[in-house]
């Protein structure tokens, strides 16, 4: 039988590899009702076991299991009944079909290296194929790579009008999309550190954006020695072996971006020179594209407009090729900031594609959804 695990350092549950950050009231309540799974616990006894030497009313407990049912609304085979009269039972559902492939521990670990290799060479299609592998084995697919899988789609509307899934499961990449759709870097900043503040984030993701994350964000906004702090930081990581080198491709875009952006050109030679090595070392598509793409900027900065285009396009055509929706953007909001920042002609190209993204997408209205919904959880 499927099992919930507890973790009362951050009071957090971890089911189907899902993990869900709760708060303590929550946490206890909820491992109450686990506990005594498919018995009917009274709202006076359950008050008495979480809520012992307070006094509280039965509309606390009402409340709880409501906010309860809220953050566990995506994992299907949890249920907390409400028994009338009476108070609350917990029940998990059964599935009698269940494929055996689904509890073979060697098969699983190889769809989660495949999974994550497909992300690491940017290779979208193969997420796709992954899930839809997942489907008709009828075997059950974490959420969140469900969610992960719409995001490289480039699906940013389900992202604000789904209800299926609980918004802070969601926060992660609606800040992102924010962040990747507009050029208000105040206003993204605000957003992300708000959110970071008030730990809402899940775990792993909180972790990503504050030490990956932020790099791109604080050379947005013109933190540029924040974002070399941001940059060294993760650099001593991988030293130390916490951080896999891999990383080291998305690091030198940021440190590029950096350079450019503060007009060190000098430096910018020499990030380009390593970097032509580690992209042979590591030809991760999403990275690699927007990297050849900068280095086509550079060269109209120059004046060598025809070679640079052909730079640029080549490094696009590898971002459409991996069908990272979200990176295609970014490679072309590259080129945008760059231009704006340096007050460099942008290439028309660049500038139609970019307006064909904000049609195709509808960045204006997406943008005011996004900021709706921040603002309501945050």
């Amino acid at each position: 039988m499927k099992k919930l695990q507890f973790d009362i350092n951050d009071y957090s549950v971890l089911f189907n590899n899902e993990k869900i950050r709760l708060l303590p009231k929550e946490y206890h309540l909820l491992k109450c009702l686990y506990e005594n799974m498919n018995q009917t616990l009274s709202r006076q006894s359950l008050l008495d076991k979480v809520w012992a030497m307070e006094d509280p009313t039965d509309r606390t407990i009402d409340d709880h299991v409501y906010r309860l049912r809220k953050k566990l609304s995506f994992l299907d085979d949890i249920l907390i009944e409400t028994v009338r009269g009476v108070g609350y039972r917990l029940t998990l559902k059964q599935n009698h079909q269940d494929n055996p492939l689904y509890h073979d521990k060697e098969f699983r670990e190889s769809m989660d290296v495949l999974y994550n290799k497909y992300i690491l060479y940017g290779q979208a299609n193969g997420l796709k194929t992954i899930v839809m592998q997942h489907e008709a084995l009828d075997i059950p697919i974490e959420v969140h790579k469900k969610i992960y899988l719409h995001f490289v789609q480039g699906d940013f509307q389900w992202f604000v009008t789904s209800s299926d899934i609980p918004l802070s499961q969601k926060l992660f990449y609606l800040l992102h999309i924010y962040w990747l759709i507009q050029f208000n870097f105040d206003k993204t900043y605000a957003y992300v550190q708000k959110a970071l503040r008030l730990k809402v984030i899940p775990f792993q993701q909180q972790q990503e954006l504050e030490e990956l994350g932020m790099i791109g964000i604080n050379i947005d906004k013109g933190n540029f020695e924040n974002a070399k702090k941001n940059i060294n930081l993760v650099r001593s990581q991988i030293e130390q072996g916490a951080v896999h080198e891999s990383i080291l491709t998305y690091l030198k875009i940021q440190e590029m971006k950096n350079e450019l952006l503060t007009r060190n050109f000098h430096s910018v030679e020499t990030h380009m020179a390593e970097g032509d090595q580690l992209f042979e070392k590591y030809p991760y598509l999403r990275e690699k594209g927007r990297y050849l793409m900068l280095k086509g900027f550079i060269k109209w900065m120059k004046g060598d407009e025809k070679e640079a285009l052909q730079q640029m396009d080549e490094g696009f055509m590898i971002l459409l090729s991996s069908k990272f929706v979200p990176h295609i953007i970014n490679g072309v909001r590259d080129i945008i900031l760059l231009s704006n920042h340096l007050a460099i002609d942008l290439p028309h190209d660049y500038k139609n594609k970019w307006e064909s993204f904000s049609e195709k997408y509808d960045f204006p209205r997406l943008t005011v959804k996004i900021e709706q919904l921040l603002n309501k959880c945050l």
